[in-house]
């Protein structure tokens, strides 16, 4: 049987009184293409939080290939979705990519690869603040990949950039699905519709549905919710 590249059973976590997640349990096999919706303040957050390590379940277990996550903190690749923090800083595109391998031999070959991926190596000795925001959001996720992760975890990496940077930004997840675990938390689905192999909706708890669910979910006003995707989609 293979090992679920992530796995929650009976999470339970909660800031000081208020409960963001109860009683969650799923699992993600490895090379699976997730994407992660849900209304603000549901726990989406929380989850990627949890998954990374940052945060211990009050109640619980989440596992990364079968140990906690901080013993497979080193598997997973983080994309955050602010990409504006800190791009004034005097730094070129090939030295942000490097910082991935912070704690991993220096090795040209594969910065040089990772640049490729994702479309960035004729911009490698560019500053990182003269690029456009879809520019450093696809270096983020050289910085991430260049790691070599068996999991990816992108927090909405479609938001506030162009229909250039969208188009870039699908040509990135076209290269990548298939070889790692992607977990996307994203409202932009019609961006990812072409890559996902399932939707989880957040909301407290965690529901699964298939790609098929896509135009009902681009139809529901509002941040989905469990309640409202269930009624849209009849129970």
């Amino acid at each position: 049987m293979t090992t679920p590249a992530i796995e929650f059973k009976k999470v339970f976590f909660r800031y000081e009184s208020q409960w963001i997640l109860k009683n969650v349990s799923f699992e993600i096999a490895p090379c699976d293409f997730v994407t992660v919706t849900g209304r603000n303040g549901g726990g989406k957050s929380t989850l990627l939080h949890l998954i990374l390590g940052l945060y211990q379940p009050n109640a619980g277990n989440v596992r990364i290939f079968g140990l906690p996550p901080l013993q497979k903190h080193k598997k997973i690749g983080y994309v955050p979705q602010d990409v504006n923090t800190n791009k004034n800083f005097p730094i070129t595109v090939r030295d942000v990519v490097q910082m991935g391998r912070l704690r991993l031999p220096r090795d040209e070959k594969i910065i040089d690869e990772t640049l490729e991926t994702v479309g960035m190596e004729n911009y490698a000795r560019e500053k990182i603040s003269d690029l456009s925001q879809g520019q450093r959001q696809r270096v983020l996720i050289a910085r991430s990949l260049v790691m070599q992760p068996k999991i990816l975890v992108l927090d909405e990496p479609a938001a506030s950039i162009d229909a250039e940077g969208q188009k870039n930004l699908s040509a990135v997840l076209e290269r990548i699905k298939g070889t790692m675990t992607v977990l996307v938390v994203s409202h932009d689905l019609e961006l990812l519709s072409g890559y996902t192999t399932r939707m989880m909706c957040v909301d407290q708890t965690v529901h699964f549905h298939s790609t098929t669910v896509i135009p009902a979910l681009e139809k529901i006003e509002g941040s989905c919710t469990i309640e409202k995707l269930e009624n849209r989609l009849g129970g």
